[in-house]
């Protein structure tokens, strides 16, 4: 969003015209970069054996009942009132993000009745080392997989 708000500004100050905007890098780079920077094969070998799941398909969430939706509600309004999350992750030495995060491994865990959870987390994909990425236009984004053993005994 910053390169295409700066670009989109550039052509407003500029009454329309793109003539001052740099040359655009092609998006086709990125992809020549990842074909010659990353080994496929070895990537999804180190991912299929750390995310290999015994018995995957009973990892379908249950809808929860509404006695469930009510006591998560309740907790959920009673922590928020005695302590803020932010300072909560803060003095736990915590960023607020990995605070959801685990909240998210937990309420997958309860629903679904695992205790081993993986979900998908969007990242930003832009490899420092590709020259001129910076400036480049294009869907730098990638999900990587989250893997939170939760406790046995979750209520």
């Amino acid at each position: 969003m910053p390169v295409l708000l700066r670009e989109l500004l550039s052509i407003y100050e500029h009454h329309g015209s793109d003539s001052a905007l740099p040359t655009p890098i092609p998006y086709r780079r990125f992809f020549e970069w990842l074909e010659t920077n990353v080994d496929h094969d070895a990537s999804l070998s180190a991912w299929e054996e750390l995310l290999t799941m015994p018995n995957p398909s009973s990892s379908h969430p249950k809808r929860p009942t509404s006695r469930q939706r009510w006591k998560c509600s309740t907790v959920y309004s009673q922590k928020t009132s005695t302590i803020p999350p932010r300072k909560l992750a803060a003095d736990q030495g915590l960023t607020f993000s990995t605070c959801l995060q685990v909240a998210w491994a937990l309420t997958l865990a309860k629903f679904t009745g695992r205790t081993d959870v993986i979900y998908g987390s969007p990242v930003s994909g832009r490899p420092a080392d590709l020259t001129g990425h910076e400036s480049m236009v294009g869907l730098f984004i990638n999900t990587i997989p989250i893997r939170i053993p939760a406790p046995r005994h979750f209520p």
